[in-house]
This record gives C-alpha cells, structure tokens and sequence, in this order.
C-alpha cells in the first residue's frame, strides 16, 4: 500500500485474479475513536470511488462492488462508520448524528485530499450513508463540486412512526442515552436474492441497533 499520512495498514493481499490490490487499516477519526477501512487498489487507477455503507452494514459488504468493477481500472476505498463493522464504538450508538459528520470530515482531511492527487475521485454511499456523505460534502470546502452517487439516500422515514415511539426516543436520549433498540429492518426488506440473505444471516458484523439520538439526528 502506498504511503498515506496518518493511516495504519495492517493487511496487504493481491485479490481478483492479481487485478487488485486489497488493502485495509485503521484511521483517527472525531474523538480519536479508531475507524476501520479498506481499499482494493488497481496499479494505475484512472480515479478512486469512496464507498460510505448504510446503517447495520460494513465495508466488507461492498467487497462484490468492488470485484464487480474491477476491469474498470478505478480503485475502491471503503469504510466501517463508527458503531459499526471493525470500527470502535457501541453498536448502533452514536451521541449525535454530527459525530459521523465529523469522522467524514477527518476522513477527507487525513486520505481523499491524498487520493486525488492519484486522479479524479467519485462518492458513493448507501441509505443512512448517502445522508451522512451530502450533510458531509456540504460542510466541506469545495464539497458540493465532487461527483457522488446516493443509492436508496436516507432522506426521510418512508413508514409511519408512532408519535409515542418519537417522544419515548426523545425522553430516553437524555434518560437512557445509551440504549440501542432494533431498528426493525428486516433482511428480506434489503434482498431478494437467497445468497445475499443467507450472507447477512452468517455475518457477525452486521447489526439492527439504534440509538435515540441516531434516530433523531438524521433526515
């Protein structure tokens, strides 16, 4: 792996055939809490795709995106948001939804300026992700200028929540801050596909947590 200012590699291995190079470490994010990522790297990249994954995922999820475009000569690097994957943090738990703001803005700082130095750099991101990545770019100078793909963007709750579930929320964010709930998102909700199901059903990194002010913080 090539030399990045203020990142930990931990694990080089050669992947698809000798086509990519895997790659995965740690970063400093807000609070200095200890993110996980990682990276499939082409030899001569025509650009970088930054993956930020959805509430209860991980990095590792995008590792069939990552194959799927390997031909195309561009390079992947994903990472694990606080709370989640290999990532430090409480599972589920975040004490404000500005806290993943603030790990993306250290993200940028500490490896995308570097990356586009290597060519053009394109955003992706999924669900609570997408949401997490635009609030992001937003801040960031120069942000709204970067080239980004939202899959399925956390915009807004599509099911109807019961105003009691939103009061109890707001109560336990200052009573029991540190409670985490299922989300209520069901696999078969996220995949049709008897594989890919039975994939989430073996990974031990995948999670339904949610805290109160998870829940609140966001669209």
């Amino acid at each position: 792996m090539r030399s990045r200012p203020h990142l930990r590699a931990s694990l080089e291995s050669w992947t698809l055939a000798g086509m990519m190079k895997r790659s995965e470490g740690y970063f400093k994010g807000y609070q200095d809490i200890e993110l996980f990522f990682q990276t499939w790297e082409c030899e001569k990249p025509k650009g970088w795709m930054i993956i930020t994954h959805g509430l209860g995922e991980h990095s590792e999820c995008y590792n069939r995106t990552a194959e799927a475009l390997a031909a195309t000569g561009w390079s992947f690097f994903a990472w694990d948001l606080r709370g989640h994957g290999r990532s430090q943090g409480q599972r589920g738990y975040v004490g404000h939804f500005s806290d993943y703001v603030q790990d993306f803005e250290m993200l940028w700082s500490k490896t995308i300026n570097k990356l586009r130095e290597q060519g053009p750099v394109v955003f992706f991101a999924h669900s609570m992700g997408a949401l997490i990545q635009l609030k992001s770019l937003a801040e960031i100078p120069q942000g709204l200028s970067q080239t980004q793909i939202l899959s399925s963007p956390f915009l807004e709750v599509s099911l109807h929540v019961p105003p009691i579930k939103t009061l109890a929320a707001k109560v336990f964010e200052h009573v029991f801050p540190f409670l985490t709930l299922s989300n209520e998102i069901l696999d078969q909700d996220l995949s049709r596909d008897p594989d890919v199901l039975m994939e989430y059903h073996k990974d031990p990194y995948r999670h339904r947590k949610i805290s109160p002010a998870l829940y609140l913080g966001g669209p």
